[in-house]
């Protein structure tokens, strides 16, 4: 019933595990109106350490829009569902991953990631996370298994 949480061999604490990690939610929340890049401009501009250049942060902006093959779909609107045609729903469980990839945190936790996607771009978004940990970051995932 006791013990003690370490990360990377110092005290868990919250701000540690903030510094540290991503969270990556079931449901997507976006700007709908705001393209693909306009969105993790966005993202870079506010969530990157405030020391780092604005055209470093440009450059990372582009480097995870093609980790994350994005590339294709950079200048679409993301879309509102029901009412502004956007991005397909891999596309965006994509651009989830990107907005928190940015900041290169080196542990992932992402909430059921593959939730209301079909089989292929269920795939796909898998694949995205074995590359992410192939490039040495862990990834702490839930998936619920479909019936």
């Amino acid at each position: 019933s006791s013990g003690t949480r370490a990360l990377n061999g110092r005290p868990a604490t919250p701000e540690a595990m903030a510094a540290l990690s991503a969270y990556v939610q079931q449901q997507d929340l976006f700007i709908g109106t705001l393209t693909v890049r306009e969105h993790l401009i966005f993202q870079a501009l506010v969530r990157m350490d405030r020391h780092i250049p604005y055209a470093q942060r440009m450059r990372r902006v582009q480097e995870v829009i093609s980790e994350l093959a994005l590339s294709k779909c950079q200048n679409t609107v993301i879309g509102i569902p029901g009412r502004l045609k956007g991005i397909s729903g891999g596309e965006m469980k994509r651009l989830s991953f990107a907005s928190e990839v940015l900041t290169d945190p080196p542990l992932m936790f992402c909430d059921e990631p593959t939730s209301g996607l079909d089989s292929f771009m269920a795939q796909n978004v898998i694949q995205v996370l074995s590359g992410l940990a192939k490039k040495g970051k862990t990834i702490v995932v839930t998936i619920h298994q479909p019936s």
